[in-house]
């Protein structure tokens, strides 16, 4: 089955009490390493490319870049073990120091500006998958290089901010509509600069810039009408080139390298209010502008390429846990009497603890998995247990029975999750759109795959009857569904990232939000 094993979002069920719980974001994941992949075929060694997944054509798009003796025009998708060019009967001119981003509001991959050969360019680009269309908005930004962009989730916006024309550092805030630009006008800005690290964090609902070359340092936010600047206790070095990207997988805001008076090869996340470096076990070189981005499709962190100051690069890198260490653990599944409990890895390992037995894994029986496992979960009468990777696959063991999963399945968003009915007779898995797959006996009751999520789900509990369910955001936002009652949320408050909710067993109206600092939120009686 899998390529990649990598640390996911937890499911804890206690006693038809369930806990589902993501990795804390305040803390450096034990064990997680960068890995070094050896595709078959890559792009030529560059920096400065744009990189981005495409939902809409689900592919993971990598676009231009400076390749040391000029600066290619070609495109290339990335299927989870190699690389491939594509050769569209359209493409933007050679550039580097292009902006682009996935805008969900539109349904379009958009690319802006550049260094071309001859300067700062200002047009516009669309992919659909197998081509490029350029597109002519009846207004735009100035010409640019150096800009920054991403898609604001909680206000449907894709933003471009700053840059360099032609020498001139800017700091204009620009939105994009679908056929045209329209220039905001925040009551606050980041200085004027370039070269900025910038990404949207899900689990924040905020995006974030870091760091640009006029004002190296520095951490920005924005809230849909403004920036504001934050004053973290802890922050990386002042530096410009930086890569950052959103990792669904760990639910973490991630930073990597960038150029200071070196290039350093240090991985930080962004917690919300401040930063924490992380301490992978294997780390990249050193690098600026090496390409990051989330893809969606084969659940990897991609890092490809970047300068480290004698030559350009052309490697690519995945962001995983170390296998086989218990702190690398990704689900957690209660026995019916809380007497004890059952730890998975990401790689499928099964530890239990107090009365719980084992009764088998993927480890045990040799698997190599091709997705990581995100949950476990057991069986009302404590005999077997599920575990769920992030394809859907279903691992039965005991008497857990079979019934059904969507590892056949191309899914929007990759599983996180999964909760039992009350007779082991059926199961829900949630995605992290919050998508619903129903097993067995297990009724659908709804789901958020149609909405716009501010934070994506980390995780779903069932109600003690199997009539309902509860699906959990980042933010600490709750759903309800079926006879699930709606007790509160934490969302909009200034509470840390939530990891999970607890449901303690035969209080059907009751449930507490699990944060990453280690408190619980408690709503209803």
């Amino acid at each position: 089955m899998p390529r990649v094993v990598r640390a996911g979002l937890c499911a804890l069920s206690l006693a038809l009490s369930v806990l589902v719980l993501a990795a804390p974001a305040n803390a450096a994941p034990s064990g997680s390493r960068w890995v070094q992949l050896y595709p078959a075929a890559s792009p030529p060694a560059r920096n400065a490319a744009v990189i981005a997944f495409d939902p809409a054509s689900n592919q993971l798009v990598l676009f231009g870049g400076n390749g040391g003796g000029g600066l290619p025009d070609d495109t290339w998708t990335w299927n989870g073990a190699t690389w491939t060019e594509l050769h569209p009967a359209t493409s933007p001119p050679a550039r580097e120091f292009a902006s682009m981003s996935y805008d969900a509001a539109t349904s379009q991959l958009v690319l802006f500006g550049g260094q071309g050969v001859a300067g700062a360019l200002g047009d516009t680009w669309t992919w659909n998958g197998a081509t490029w269309t350029e597109l002519s908005p009846a207004v735009s930004p100035p010409a640019r290089g150096f800009a920054s962009m991403a898609y604001d989730a909680s206000s449907g916006q894709l933003l471009l901010f700053g840059g360099n024309d032609q020498g001139t550092f800017l700091n204009d805030t620009w939105t994009w509509t679908g056929t045209t630009w329209s220039e905001l006008n925040p009551t606050t800005s980041p200085p004027s600069c370039e070269e900025a690290a910038t990404a949207y964090d899900p689990a924040t609902a905020q995006v974030v810039l870091f760091s640009c070359a006029g004002t190296e340092g520095g951490t920005w936010t924005w809230n849909g009408a403004t920036w504001a600047l934050r004053t973290p206790a802890t922050s990386p070095s002042g530096r410009i080139n930086s890569s950052m990207a959103y990792d669904a997988g760990s639910g973490q805001l991630i930073l990597f390298g960038g150029f200071s008076t070196g290039y350093p090869n240090d991985t930080w996340t962004w917690t919300g209010t401040t930063w924490v470096r992380l301490l992978p076990t294997a780390s990249p070189p050193g690098r600026q502008g090496g390409g990051l981005a989330y893809d969606a499709a084969t659940a990897q962190l991609v890092l490809f390429g970047g300068y480290d100051a004698q030559l350009n690069l052309s490697d690519t890198w995945v962001l995983t846990p170390a296998p086989g260490l218990p702190a690398t653990g990704s689900g957690l599944g209660g026995t019916p009497d809380g007497g004890g409990y059952l730890l998975t890895t990401a790689a499928g390992a099964v530890t239990p603890y107090g009365d719980a037995r084992s009764f088998g894994s993927p480890v045990q029986s040799g698997l190599t998995l091709e997705k990581p496992v995100v949950g476990i979960t057991s069986t009302p009468d404590a005999g077997g247990y599920w575990l769920v990777a992030s394809d859907g696959g279903i691992f039965s063991y005991g008497d857990a029975a079979f019934h059904g999963s969507t590892g056949s399945l191309r899914l929007n968003a990759p599983i996180v999750g999964m909760a039992a009915t009350p007779d082991g007779g059926g199961y829900w898995l949630v995605a992290s759109d919050g998508g619903i797959f129903s097993f067995g006996d297990a009724a659908f009751y709804g789901s958020t795959g149609s909405l716009r999520l501010n934070a994506p789900i980390v995780g779903m509990a069932a109600t003690p009857d199997g009539g309902g369910y509860w699906l959990v955001g980042a933010d600490g936002g709750i759903f309800a569904f079926g006879s699930a009652p709606f007790a509160g949320s934490g969302a909009g408050s200034d509470a840390a990232r939530a990891l999970g909710l607890i449901v303690p067993s035969g209080r059907a109206a009751t449930y507490a939000l699990v944060l990453a600092n280690g408190t619980t939120t408690s709503f209803g009686g």
